[in-house]
């Protein structure tokens, strides 16, 4: 039985996972079906399963004319080559795109339609070991969602990320992308570099209550490392490890009502933003990619229309984050995030009468492994969770709660398990201000 797949969001969001690969320069597979292929790889030989039909970006270029939104579908020129041994059951591998589940095939005037899931890894490797340290070179990455991908053109004309739905960072000094969801709008700008990405994030709405914030952040020298041990077509152990988690975060916000709809509580929306960055890499044939996310998570409550608020926070983190997991599902956390006490408040602007309250939570780059770059199967992740209270407890009283969570996690579905894996902490911090200095704390039953 398929294992159900881990929920690692949680109702705010988060910073990051890295996993990558072990060799960037390994060759691509040949262009013909790999039955029981020994793919050899720098220090190690990675056997796939029997049913894994292996096709390369040439033929995948070549013959590849689009694939649905939700990464389900691949629709092909003709079946030629390793494209004609495709049939319920088998394992479609694109090298660096795409490992699929193949659930139907048809063909129809010459045409072949290959409608597919998710592949475990165990679907894909049979015998190995796949080793994991890397950089990540963010210039390399590519956007999923939002208003940055382009319009359908010609296939001859598209590259074949185009044709995944993806659009090339490289040679961007930095990438724009919008939309709105759930009545907010939404501006997210990536930038970008070999040894890192800044991500700044606007968020407005104008209607109910008047929100106007702003999300900073960046991630630095991010360096992976571990790896995935298969036996027999089932998990051995596995160890997926960010070496260097570090940047800052910053969070900049403003609110107020502008009708009766916007007093009282608004009740804690969560919004992912449909924007990802996903970095590719290989290991052997197999496709794994680091993603980057932007989330955010807000909820107000007011009595009156001449309330409102605004302030600003930041902190700073560094360290590293992962975590270990065997084949019985059992799972630890391996590393320790430091530098979140660096935390530094700014002065908030609250009204002068309460009651009011306001929640807001935000991921900063959330960085996950996952295996393809379409239809994500997330193998784990490391999250750091950022979210503040502000609430007036009396006249001329403003008090400010904030928490800061990291934690790391894992899927069973990546790895095949049964198990359902569970998230570990590696930090927890609450600290709390008031403005003025001293005139009251947060009630307790904030987050």
């Amino acid at each position: 039985m398929r294992a159900r797949k881990l929920a690692v969001a949680s109702l705010c969001a988060a910073v990051a996972l890295g996993a990558t690969a072990m060799d960037p320069s390994a060759h691509a597979a040949p262009d013909r079906s790999a039955t029981a292929e020994h793919v050899s790889t720098r220090g190690s030989t990675v056997h796939l399963t029997s049913k894994t039909v292996v096709v390369s970006r040439k033929v995948a270029r070549q013959q590849l004319t689009s694939v649905s939104k939700d990464g389900g579908t691949y629709k092909f020129r003709s079946a030629v080559g390793p494209l004609g041994k495709l049939r319920a059951g088998k394992v479609l591998l694109i090298t660096g795109l795409a490992a699929r589940d193949v659930t139907k095939v048809t063909k129809k005037r010459g045409h072949l339609t290959v409608v597919t899931t998710p592949a475990q890894l165990t679907d894909v490797v049979k015998d190995g070991t796949l080793s994991l340290a890397h950089s990540i070179d963010f210039s390399k990455g590519l956007v999923a969602g939002g208003a940055a991908v382009p319009p359908e053109r010609s296939a001859l004309r598209r590259s074949l990320p185009e044709r995944f739905g993806l659009q090339p960072l490289e040679h961007r000094a930095a990438l724009t992308v919008k939309g709105k969801v759930k009545g907010y709008a939404w501006k997210a700008v990536f930038t970008p570099s070999k040894t890192g990405v800044g991500v700044e994030v606007t968020i407005t709405r104008s209607s109910d209550v008047e929100l106007s914030v702003t999300i900073k952040g960046t991630l630095d020298d991010l360096k992976t490392g571990g790896s995935i041990a298969v036996d027999g077509g089932e998990l051995s152990k596995a160890s997926m490890v960010a070496k260097n988690i570090q940047g800052s975060f910053s969070l900049k916000y403003a609110a107020k009502p502008l009708n009766q709809f916007g007093l009282g509580d608004a009740g804690g929306i969560k919004v992912e933003l449909p924007a990802e960055i996903l970095v590719p890499f290989t290991v052997g044939p197999v496709p794994f990619f680091v993603g980057v996310r932007v989330a955010f998570f807000a909820s107000a409550g007011f009595s009156n229309f001449d309330q409102e608020l605004s302030g600003e926070w930041t902190m700073k983190y560094d360290g590293a984050g992962g975590i270990t997991t065997s084949s019985d599902g059992a799972t630890s956390p391996a590393g320790a995030l430091d530098g979140l006490a660096k935390i530094i408040l700014g002065a908030a602007n609250a009204v002068n009468q309460g009651p009011l309250s306001f929640v807001f939570g935000a991921q900063m780059p959330q960085l996950q492994l996952g295996m393809g770059i379409k239809g994500f199967n997330v193998a784990g992740n490391v999250t750091l969770v950022g979210t503040t209270q502000i609430s007036t407890t009396g006249p001329g009283c403003d008090t400010r709660k904030m928490r800061i969570l990291g934690t790391t996690g894992a899927s069973a579905s990546f790895f095949g398990l049964s198990a359902d894996l569970g998230t570990q902490n590696l930090f927890d911090k609450t600290i709390q201000a008031a403005w003025p200095t001293g005139c009251g704390t947060p009630p307790r039953s904030g987050r």
